[in-house]
């Protein structure tokens, strides 16, 4: 259990990272730092993370150098209490061929479906790697629950893996029984967005084509 001093330290130390990490080269470092600045309860943590958010391009469309760090940034605020930028990346930062590709392996690297050890951000636009799908798929059924800020992120994860790996429905039956459980849910209670719905709607159709 750190002091409470020692956390300040902490967290003022990742703020100084991500003041400080400009070069391409320190992306990963930036990010990293980011994400875990949406651990700062302190009062001032949102609206720091908020200022922070007004440095980034304002014409995030599809993959570009800065999505990994806007994807994290989002997370980040998420997890304070503000869906806006969450929103707005699913809707602007998701809408081409590329960052669907790119938040997939994204997906698929943080859940330990590829042993390779990546150093920088080149593989995530790449194209889709060799990996299954099936711990991806179980992680995010596991975490479609409204309850959650970022629900969202993983409806939109979840309808885009299954368009890109519709196996996955029939190679894992005990898997859909309980994704379609939650589909169900989440369309009975509505706590996410309109695209959200549309895509949960999607998902469920195609659960029932493969009964």
């Amino acid at each position: 259990m750190i002091t409470a001093d020692a956390r300040v330290r902490f967290f003022d130390h990742f703020r100084r990272v991500v003041e400080s990490a400009r070069a391409e080269r320190e992306a990963l470092l930036r990010r990293q730092a980011l994400y875990l600045l949406s651990f700062d309860q302190r009062a001032d943590a949102a609206g720091w993370l908020a200022q922070h958010r007004g440095r980034l391009p304002r014409c995030l469309g599809g993959w570009s150098p800065t999505w990994p760090t806007a994807r994290s940034l989002a997370a980040s605020m998420t997890r304070h209490g503000d869906r806006t930028l969450l929103l707005e990346f699913i809707e602007r930062g998701l809408s081409d061929e590329r960052s669907q590709v790119a938040n997939l392996n994204y997906w698929a690297y943080w859940v330990g479906e590829t042993a390779a050890a990546e150093c920088d951000d080149s593989f995530m636009p790449g194209g889709l790697g060799a990996w299954r799908g099936d711990r991806l798929l179980r992680h995010l059924v596991d975490r479609l629950d409204g309850a959650l800020g970022y629900v969202d992120l993983n409806v939109h994860t979840t309808w885009a893996l299954l368009a890109a790996r519709p196996k996955l429905i029939v190679d894992d039956p005990r898997t859909s029984a309980d994704l379609e459980r939650r589909v169900g849910i989440l369309l009975d209670t509505k706590p996410v967005s309109r695209q959200a719905l549309g895509e949960l709607e999607s998902i469920r159709y195609a659960l029932r084509l493969h009964r």
